[in-house]
């Protein structure tokens, strides 16, 4: 049957298999997307043209609010086939087959393959990561080489690979200037996103969830 969520008046439905799983355990306990005050964000600031590409949308939580919510169009990308199966599951119970790609590959800054690592936390699949590995089953490609034609809003949750994702975007980033949404899970790793950020003209402007997440503006952009 799903989990039956809302926001704004707007019911959406998210998979409710494997409620063991903190991400869907939390989602079924609140009613309420997961890191909805990041999605509030977002709902206020999206314009209703907007395309946007979920870089590690595990099972498609922010995919779904983006597009049936805010209406807007996208991609989605999740390398974990456990996870990309709900993914999958979720846009089409939302009837969004033809509003948002799924695309079962990861981002990095090179094409390349690797593996799924599971995460070292159990029932805590969106903390699942890809290594890289010559032979293995997981394809890798940069956002570069998908040659976006229009890009406004980039979410990256990539587990410690954001700086490579970010080296792999950069043409995209300084064509299209995106508002980006980037998990850094430490300071270290934060302190390295805005320092690759800064020289193209991002700087960050909000902090949100209890695992930081970073929203960041392109000076050509900001209010």
């Amino acid at each position: 049957m799903g989990i039956d969520v809302k926001f704004a008046g707007v019911h959406a439905t998210l998979s409710d298999e494997d409620t063991a799983d903190h991400i869907i355990k939390t989602i079924a306990e609140t009613g309420r997307f997961y890191e909805e005050k990041l999605l509030a964000e977002l709902y206020h600031r999206a314009m209703p043209d907007w395309f946007f590409v979920d870089v590690g949308a595990h099972i498609g939580n922010h995919s779904v609010f983006l597009g049936k919510i805010l209406g807007l169009c996208g991609i989605a990308l999740e390398p974990n086939p456990a996870s990309f199966k709900k993914l999958c599951f979720n846009l089409s119970e939302n009837g969004l087959d033809n509003q948002v790609g799924a695309l079962k590959l990861a981002a990095g800054e090179l094409s390349g393959r690797g593996n799924v690592k599971p995460p070292s936390k159990l029932n805590n699949s969106g903390m699942t990561r890809i290594v890289s590995s010559e032979d293995g089953p997981v394809v890798i490609q940069s956002l570069d080489s998908l040659q976006l034609g229009r890009l406004d809003l980039l979410k990256l949750d990539v587990e410690g690979s954001e700086v490579r994702c970010i080296k792999g975007a950069r043409s995209t980033l300084l064509r299209h200037k995106p508002l980006l949404v980037i998990e850094a899970s430490n300071t270290s790793n934060f302190l390295d996103i805005r320092a690759l950020l800064a020289p193209i003209g991002y700087n960050p402007i909000r902090r949100f969830n209890s695992t930081p997440t970073y929203l960041f503006e392109h000076s050509s952009c900001a209010s």
